[in-house]
């Protein structure tokens, strides 16, 4: 998980992205780096449905999930695609 938060900071998020699907812990973590990093790949879908697998939440990390949650729920245009994932839930 390590490399694959010092690729996001390196901005090679390609890269993020292979690392940060490997499970380990914590989690949430992982996955909210995960997801960030397809936000700056502006590939909102991906992250939305990353997202939605996030399964449990650290206290510290509620701010950060929240923000990131409006942030792509705001910028994907197919309300289709947001139904989907809120289906999910």
């Amino acid at each position: 998980m390590l490399k694959g938060v010092a690729y996001y900071q390196l901005g090679q998020y390609q890269n993020a992205i292979e690392f940060l699907a490997t499970p380990s812990s914590p989690n949430d973590y992982r996955r909210l780096y995960q997801v960030k990093a397809y936000r700056e790949l502006n590939d909102f879908e991906n992250g939305l449905r990353i997202f939605m697998g996030i399964d449990s939440l650290s206290p510290y990390l509620f701010k950060e999930y929240q923000n990131l949650l409006f942030y792509l729920l705001s910028k994907i245009e197919d309300l289709n695609i947001i139904e989907q994932a809120m289906s999910k839930l």
